[in-house]
């Protein structure tokens, strides 16, 4: 038997190997769903990963803290109801709006950086915003991180101060309590897209 003549041989013997197949894709697909099912939904809330609280600064931060902590109280800010925040994500200080497409990537470009320090004062609006480049702030992208930062703090208007482990810290305080000495900042405007709270 050749061409033609074979075929119908060729599908009985695929015929005789398709149930096969079928049960065992049956199978592999039920062993997903029971693994998809145990599996939790969010990867946080997965029990083989151990989740743990740790410090939002390191010690050279923490002194740096403390100097702003203690400078808010020197220059009456804390008096008039200014408080410190470490770790802000530049999504919960800025907005945007624009054109759709232009506002959301623009949005999406800051929303998960984080300012080391942030001024605010009691109505909650961003006075200043301090950075701090201790010994280990090179690579690792911070050049980008920061140059997103100084454009969203220029744009919107709010100081940023920012400061090297290795310079003095005096004049940098200073520049702080100038920011904390200025007028009270405008009501903010209505904004486009913003973090969800």
């Amino acid at each position: 038997m050749t061409g033609i003549d074979a075929v119908p041989d060729l599908l009985a013997g695929l015929q005789g190997l398709l149930w096969p197949l079928l049960l065992a894709a049956a199978a592999l697909a039920a062993v997903r769903l029971l693994r998809a099912a145990r599996r939790p939904a969010e990867p946080i809330a997965d029990p083989a990963v151990t989740v743990t609280p740790a410090p939002i600064w390191n010690r050279s931060e923490g002194r740096l803290r403390g100097d702003l902590l203690r400078l808010l109280e020197e220059t009456g800010a804390a008096g008039r109801g200014a408080s410190l925040h470490a770790q802000v994500a530049l999504g919960a200080v800025f907005g945007t709006d624009g054109p759709a497409p232009a506002s959301l990537a623009a949005f999406r470009s800051i929303a998960a950086k984080r300012f080391d320090f942030l001024v605010v004062d009691a109505a909650g609006r961003p006075l200043v915003a301090v950075e701090f480049h201790g010994a280990g702030h090179r690579g690792n992208g911070h050049a980008s991180r920061d140059r997103i930062k100084r454009t969203a703090c220029r744009r919107a208007g709010l100081a940023l101060v920012e400061i090297d482990h290795r310079e003095d810290l005096a004049p940098r305080l200073r520049e702080i309590a100038r920011h904390l000495a200025a007028p009270e900042p405008p009501p903010p405007r209505p904004r486009g897209l913003r973090a969800m709270r």
